[in-house]
């Protein structure tokens, strides 16, 4: 009943769009509310449309044409404009009813875009302490490949990056006799990393 539904829907942490096969806005919970800065009154006057950045608009049309008019869900990310003018990134998830309604729920990406960026910065502050370090700092993968060779690396062995990535670390750095005791080694802390798991 209306009542079940409200309680369930108005205590979810993504926002929540409920619009005629005129796709104006008949019910909107809380959350996506707090996120527009708009009343429940302000917002059964629009459409989604309305809150929606030119990209994401050109977007929403497609879903609508390839997916929602055929009774299909779908999925994708855009960005929606608040009452104070705040571009808000969102995953928008809908779907439409065989009345032509369609929902559409609203899941806050700022904290997932901040965190991106964070990690960003710090790979890119981590590249450079790599790159300018007096150390020689090499990486390999699982099969002992070179992925990456620092100037450190360059001045102690006298290879560039683009001469040694993908070559084998085992032939620069291990006597050749011991070639295969290294990869039983890395093959059992392989095996026993996946029995932990």
């Amino acid at each position: 009943n209306e009542e079940f539904f409200h309680e369930i829907v108005d205590h979810v942490n993504e926002g929540v769009l409920y619009c005629d096969a005129q796709k104006k806005i008949i019910y909107a919970n809380p959350k996506i509310c707090s996120l527009l800065s708009y009343t429940l009154d302000e917002l059964k006057s629009k459409t989604p449309h309305d809150f929606f950045d030119e990209e994401t608009n050109k977007t929403s049309k497609y879903h609508f044409d390839n997916f929602r008019s055929k009774g299909l869900p779908s999925q994708y990310s855009g960005n929606i404009i608040s009452k104070n003018g705040e571009l808000i990134p969102v995953l928008i998830s809908g779907a439409a009813f065989a009345n032509g309604s369609t929902v559409g729920i609203y899941t806050d990406l700022r904290d997932v875009k901040k965190n991106e960026k964070q990690m960003y910065e710090d790979a890119l502050f981590l590249a450079a302490i790599l790159e300018n370090s007096g150390d020689a700092i090499i990486s390999a993968d699982l099969d002992f490949k070179v992925t990456s060779w620092n100037k450190g690396a360059e001045e102690m062995f006298g290879f560039t990056e683009d001469e040694i990535l993908d070559k084998s670390v085992l032939d620069l750095l291990v006597p050749e006799d011991k070639h295969e005791e290294v990869k039983k080694m890395r093959y059992r802390k392989s095996v026993k990393h996946k029995v932990i798991s």
